[in-house]
This record gives C-alpha cells, structure tokens and sequence, in this order.
C-alpha cells in the first residue's frame, strides 16, 4: 500500500509493505500514535494480499504505561481487523536511556526469532517549529537489514495523516504519547507538544484524553 501524505513542504509517500521472503514479522508497539497505525497497516496489508506474514507485537514496558496501551492498541486491532495477533511481548531493558530501549526491545525480537521487526519512529519536527525541551536524535537511515522503518523520512504530520486516510480516530482515542504521566496528557512534554502539534497541521481534533 501507498499513501500520499502530506501538504507543499512535506509531502511524502509512505509504502507500507511485507517482504515475501521474510515471514515471521516484529512490531515493536510502544502505545503511541505512530506504532500504533503501523500495526495496524501492516495487518490490513496482510489481511488485503492473504500473505502468510505471522506479525507479532512487541513492547518495551517503560514507566511510562507502554505495556497497557500497547496491549489496548493490539486488541483494537485484533477485534477491528478480525485478525489473528498475539498480545505484546514483552523484550528489551526500560532501565536503559530511553535511546537505547528500542534498540535492546529489537534484539530481544530477533534473538525470539523474528525475521524483521518494524519500527514507527520517524523524523524530528523540522526546527522552525519549536518544541520544549531538547530534540530527541532520531534516525533518518535505518542500520539493520532485519530492521524498517517506513516512516523514517517523514515527520509526525504525515503518520497522523494516515489515521485520517485509514479512518481510525477510533485507534487514535486508545494510543498514549505523554512520557510524563501514565494517565492522560501532561500537555507540555515534547511527545504530547509534537502529537498536538502534527494533528493540527491535519485539521483534525485528538480524538482521545491519552
């Protein structure tokens, strides 16, 4: 699948696809806005081809609450794809600086026997657009050949475009991007200003109080 996202100055096609020699697929699901439409694109991929990918979520259970949201974001998608998907594993070492909690959540999956595993993560918003504190360091290159990430050239504004393009403010409601508090939005870390942020450049309104 292709979706065209995106306004004049960030435009971007996004290609959401499952590689027909790799079967056995990881989605690393943090409870977030961006892991969170990522599966759920990769299950209706696999739904629409009848591919035989076996995907499977896995979760880093940081202090943050991830471990919840993600298994509320799996089950969203189990019960609205009416598809076969296990409840999150959990993998990696939350006590480590929050830069390297996916990457230890990747190779816990791959030493599980994952063939890949896909990441949501994608640019930082470009700096014109201030946010607080400081600019986490995201990746534009992904390092791994067992690694995608189909979001990696493009900004927040276009993977919430996708929740309009997919019709999924349902899942939206159930995702949690604040790393300050477990429960609700703190409205002012850079995750819940750059979610804030990215919906208002779609024109749409949160349709969750996570």
């Amino acid at each position: 699948m292709i979706f065209h996202t995106g306004k004049d100055g960030y435009r971007h096609d996004i290609t959401i696809e499952l590689p027909q020699d790799r079967l056995k697929v990881g989605v690393m699901v943090s409870g977030g806005a961006d892991s969170a439409i990522l599966l759920y694109a990769l299950c209706l991929e696999r739904q629409q081809t009848g591919s035989k990918h076996v995907i499977t979520p896995f979760t880093v259970a940081r202090s943050d609450g991830a471990m919840h949201y993600a298994t509320a974001v799996v089950d969203y998608v189990r019960k609205a794809l009416n598809c076969e998907l296990a409840d999150p594993v959990k993998v990696g070492y939350p006590q480590l600086h929050h830069s390297q909690q996916g990457k230890s959540g990747y190779y816990d999956a791959i030493a599980m026997g994952m063939d890949l595993c896909y990441f949501g993560s994608q640019k930082t918003p470009p700096e014109e657009f201030p946010m607080p504190g400081v600019y986490p360091g995201r990746p534009d290159r992904i390092e791994y050949a067992t690694c995608l990430c189909p979001f990696a050239l493009c900004d927040k504004r276009n993977t919430m475009e996708l929740y309009t393009l997919l019709d999924q403010m349902a899942l939206l409601a159930v995702t949690h991007s604040c790393t300050e508090q477990k429960e609700g939005r703190c409205g002012v870390c850079f995750n819940c200003s750059e979610r804030a942020w990215a919906i208002a450049a779609c024109d749409f309104t949160d349709s969750g109080n996570t």
